[in-house]
């Protein structure tokens, strides 16, 4: 009685550019060109699916040429199948823009336990060998939230503030300007910023699961630069975070400090 092998390998955290799928599924294509023996039973199959809903399929990896359909379009999933059903072999690769584990897998059966280790150890390097995907937004999570839900904080803070300070008269303004900084003025400006440090904790949380979901698990950065929405977005975000919001933060700080 013959036993089959089975081995699953997840793929996770991992950016796959044209260059990648090409020399992925030509190796694949290799070892599978070493086991066909072209008989009956036979069956392979490549299918790619773009972001605006159209689907292609084909039964060579030509589908993955240059200038072609990954280069030309934004691409959410790559499916690749192929099963020899006299030998009683078959390798499966699901490759998803997503943050599912089960969109992202690759399956090897076979009756031969040296065949199947084989390809799967081929297989895993080929997509070990792939930039890894930035895992700060998930190892960093609590530090990310704190400092969202502080910044936001001290920004509504200071804009109240502002506004309360700009409704007093002159002569109140002046009043206070002149007390000096006591301990109780310090635990009451401290409770202050506080409160709408607290106050940002939700909206903080939010922002953070938006940028979050920027750095998808298994991010697919095929079609034209411009067509790539999270890394377009993560630039404008790094931008806008580097020039307006820490400078903004440290002139506020500055200012209630000193």
């Amino acid at each position: 009685m013959e036993i089959s092998e089975t081995r699953t390998y997840k793929i996770k955290g991992k950016i796959f550019r044209s260059k990648n799928i090409r020399s992925l599924f030509k190796n694949v294509q290799k070892i599978i060109d070493k086991n066909d023996d072209k008989s009956i039973g036979i069956y392979q199959k490549y299918s790619v699916r773009a972001s605006d809903g159209s689907r292609y399929t084909s039964e060579s990896n030509g589908i993955f040429k240059k200038g072609g359909i990954i280069d030309q379009k934004q691409i959410d999933a790559i499916n690749f199948n192929y099963q020899d059903s006299k030998s009683g072999i078959s390798i499966e690769i699901n490759i998803s823009h997503s943050n599912s584990d089960w969109n992202n897998e690759f399956q090897v059966v076979g009756k031969d336990s040296t065949w199947v280790n084989g390809v799967v150890k081929q297989i895993s390097e080929i997509i070990d060998s792939c930039e890894s995907q930035k895992q700060w937004p998930n190892k960093y999570s609590i530090f990310i939230k704190a400092l969202f839900s502080i910044s936001l904080g001290v920004f509504s803070g200071y804009v109240v503030l502002w506004l309360i300070v700009l409704l007093k008269t002159e002569e109140s303004s002046n009043v206070a300007s002149e007390t000096s900084w006591s301990l109780q003025t310090f635990l009451s400006v401290f409770l202050f910023f506080g409160f709408f440090t607290m106050l940002s904790i939700i909206p903080s949380d939010i922002f953070y699961k938006k940028v979050k979901n920027l750095y998808k698990d298994v991010e697919l950065q095929l079609g034209k630069d411009y067509q790539q929405l999270e890394k377009s977005k993560r630039r404008k975000i790094n931008t806008i975070f580097t020039l307006v919001i820490l400078p903004a933060i440290f002139m506020i700080l500055q200012d209630i400090i000193f």
